[in-house]
């Protein structure tokens, strides 16, 4: 009764949080019309045959972007799926944030039962994780859908390790395998530097350990490879990452190079109050809410006494030690002195705005009054009086900080043709790609002599030649004859990224992106004649094709291990299945 009770208050938490959000309208927030137009792309790949959606057809003025080879596939996937089943653009991703919603509560609350077996102080916890100002600033400020579903995903993460011995279990190992995987695929930024914090519980839980001790044993095996086959899963997704990153523009943001200027003050950690800074025309106040939240500095404060009081009689858990110094560590990254670190790693500066990492001390805070339940380190009085308060300052948080301070909503006709590259710096556009020379010209495709100009001095077109007989055309595929007189360049309306490949009369013709009148621009050389064109996104680069097989290869092998887990689970007796369940 009491677990019942105690998971219905989460219930009833995330349905506070979450109850602005049950409408056809996104919150109008820092990113609110870049995940629509994010969302209709990746649809619209999916629907141009895209399996794996790696191109936004219709962004950068029509020249297309690499978006999704980049940037949160889960949150597009999840999107797309509730898109075609007929709900608007704009609610399609607001029930995804939904789902992150009740997936961060339940989540947190199950890894607090497993953690510390007592049901309210679980409650408690997953209670203060949906409410935090973090959590509740990605939502109703920023708009940060991706990382709201990582914060959604990232409780399961540690369900998954703490179950870890289960894992010979065919339904956790499919549960846990899902999760992973979408969890990977949620914000590749955060997932990097969630794993050190996946390790810290490892590290807390004995795995380590467990690992020299017991290598024999089966679920140890199980666990392995559960690990092994969710990475390999996404390796379609984390190989073009790493290695075709360097064909745009993001090392040379301003953004990255100038992340320093966008240190929160110290102060503001502590209490920066709440508003909606960023907002247009929404009568809101200008306060941008980038604080830890009280509670996580007082569950802190609290944890730290513990330390200095009861150092001298070595009765204190590693996990407080280990959380503690992972509060204290984030706290000192957000902060103007950590620079020479944030310099140093090279990673860090990618976050452009050092306050991203507030969800970690929200994420240690929740792990320190975990602790301190489960080993019963405060009199009961005392933890009483701090779970109440920590529950109260959830309610109130979720009362009046989870609220938009308005909406926007779109024809669905604007999400699609949406023109922009719907990032914040046109941070992936290419190396070569300049705007202002490629921008004058509007053609889908147009032919000019080889090694002329297209325009005069005066911008005005001077030397089109041939004739185009378009046939098919969307922006992942187009087919058009071509017939000319002379030698000539075909200059088509894509930007050109690894991936684009062009057939000339059935066979492959290199493509160029070197025109110094059109920089980065899609160009296919042609000779006298007639010719029929056929111009393809593909995943033919070396880290699309091995990611691509890497994750054929690891559903494969899931596919075949869930299933000996099924069968070896079906040879068992009633017996030694309940036996296993309860061991």
């Amino acid at each position: 009764m009491q677990r019942r009770v105690s998971f219905l208050l989460v219930f009833v938490i995330c349905l506070l949080v979450a109850r602005t959000l049950w409408t056809n309208q996104i919150v109008r927030g820092d990113d609110s019309d870049f995940h629509g137009a994010r969302l209709a792309n990746y649809y619209l790949a999916l629907k141009q045959g895209q399996l794996l959606p790696a191109w936004a057809p219709n962004l950068n003025y029509g020249f297309g972007y690499p978006m999704f080879l980049f940037s949160y596939q889960t949150l597009y996937l999840l999107g797309s799926f509730f898109f075609a089943l007929g709900f608007s653009i704009e609610l399609s991703v607001n029930l995804v944030l939904i789902l992150a919603i009740f997936l961060a509560g339940s989540g947190m609350y199950w890894f607090g039962m497993l953690e510390t077996k007592r049901s309210w102080l679980a409650a408690i916890a997953a209670g203060a994780y949906v409410t935090a100002p973090y959590f509740l600033l990605d939502l109703f400020v920023r708009i940060a859908a991706a990382e709201v579903v990582f914060l959604g995903l990232l409780p399961w993460m540690f369900v998954a390790i703490k179950l870890r011995q289960q894992t010979t279990q065919p339904w956790l190992w499919l549960m846990s395998w899902l999760m992973m995987s979408a969890w990977l695929l949620s914000h590749p930024m955060l997932v990097m530097l969630a794993i050190p914090l996946l390790i810290c519980l490892l590290w807390q839980d004995g795995f380590f350990t467990e690992l020299k001790l017991r290598v024999t044993q089966t679920w140890v095996k199980y666990f392995l490879l559960l690990v092994s086959i969710s990475a390999g899963s996404t390796f379609f997704f984390w190989l073009p990452l790493i290695f075709e990153k360097k064909f745009t523009v993001l090392s040379m943001n301003i953004l990255v190079r100038e992340y320093y200027l966008r240190f929160p003050q110290v102060t503001q950690l502590f209490w920066s109050g709440w508003g909606y800074n960023g907002l247009e025309n929404n009568g809101a106040t200008n306060i941008f809410p980038i604080m830890i939240g009280p509670v996580f500095w007082l569950v802190c404060f609290v944890a730290l006494l513990l330390i200095i009081r009861q150092k001298k009689h070595n009765s204190i858990p590693q996990a407080l030690y280990i959380w503690s110094s992972v509060f204290v560590g984030s706290v000192f990254l957000l902060t103007p002195y950590s620079k020479v670190l944030w310099d140093v790693s090279r990673v860090l500066p990618l976050l452009m705005f050092p306050w991203r990492l507030l969800w970690v001390p929200v994420v240690a805070g929740v792990m320190l009054f975990l602790t301190m339940g489960k080993y019963r380190l405060l009199p009961k009085r005392l933890e009483f009086s701090l779970a109440i308060l920590i529950g109260v300052v959830s309610l109130y948080q979720a009362v009046f900080f989870a609220k938009p301070a308005s909406y926007i909503n779109k024809p669905e006709i604007e999400w699609f043709e949406y023109p922009m590259t719907a990032t914040t710096w046109d941070e992936l556009l290419t190396k070569e790609w300049d705007a202002h020379k490629n921008l004058r010209l509007s053609n889908k495709v147009i032919l000019k002599p080889a090694n002329e100009q297209l325009f005069d001095e005066n911008n005005q077109i001077v030397n089109q030649i041939g004739t185009i007989e378009e046939r098919f055309w969307n922006g992942s595929q187009m087919t058009y004859t071509v017939t000319v007189d002379q030698p000539a360049t075909i200059v088509q309306r894509t930007m050109s990224f690894p991936g684009w490949q062009a057939w000339v009369d059935g066979k492959i013709t290199p493509i160029t992106n070197t025109d110094t009148e059109f920089p980065g621009r899609l160009e296919i050389p042609v000779s006298a004649g007639k010719h029929a064109i056929v111009v393809r996104f593909t995943q033919h680069t070396w880290p699309k094709k091995l990611g691509q097989y890497t994750t054929i290869l690891s559903i494969t092998a899931g596919s075949l291990v869930l299933t000996r887990l099924a069968l070896l689970t079906l040879q068992r007796t009633p017996s030694q299945r309940k036996h296993k369940r309860h061991r």
